[in-house]
């Protein structure tokens, strides 16, 4: 079994029902759970498909964080709704907890000023881009970014209550 479950994340070829565990073995894979399985490895793959070159791509997403990225069709509804509130001139744009937007918006309009306020420290990668943020601390921001965009969008963080003893 372990063989079988050494699967290469970018590649969802060669996962067929056949190639899934037999009700010989210990356990196995549900026709249902094979197909979920295969969807979320497909769209692994075209997450580190998007971009590609030298264009935005996004990272893949981190569910320890609680971050899970916008289905293509919500980001480029999102996107077209962001670039006309800009009006067609070089307007600067927060997006605050929201990379998948962030990329969208870059490989769009990759003219576009946009700036991905965000926890995850993986999004260094954006370079000048990326702004460290924890919705812990709203008002911590770096002063040059107060007041500075006319465009700001906002991903709720999903939160979790922790219960002090």
């Amino acid at each position: 079994m372990v063989d079988q479950l050494q699967l290469n994340p970018n590649s969802v070829t060669g996962i067929t029902e056949s190639s899934a565990p037999s009700d010989d073995d210990e356990s196995s894979l549900s026709s249902h759970t094979l197909a979920a399985l295969k969807e979320f490895l497909a769209e692994q793959q075209h997450h580190s498909d998007v971009g590609g070159g030298s264009e935005v791509s996004l990272v893949s997403e981190n569910w320890d964080l609680s971050q899970f990225w916008y289905t293509p069709e919500t980001a480029k509804t999102v996107v077209e709704e962001v670039l006309t509130l800009c009006g067609g001139v070089h307007t600067r744009v927060a997006c605050i907890a929201c990379p998948t937007l962030y990329v969208y918006l870059k490989q769009m309009n990759p003219n576009a000023i946009v700036q991905l306020l965000e926890y995850n420290k993986h999004f260094q990668q954006y370079g000048s881009d990326y702004t460290f943020y924890d919705y812990n601390l709203p008002d911590e921001i770096p002063s040059e970014l107060k007041h500075s965009c006319k465009v700001v969008v906002v991903n709720p963080p999903y939160l979790v209550r922790i219960e002090k003893d």
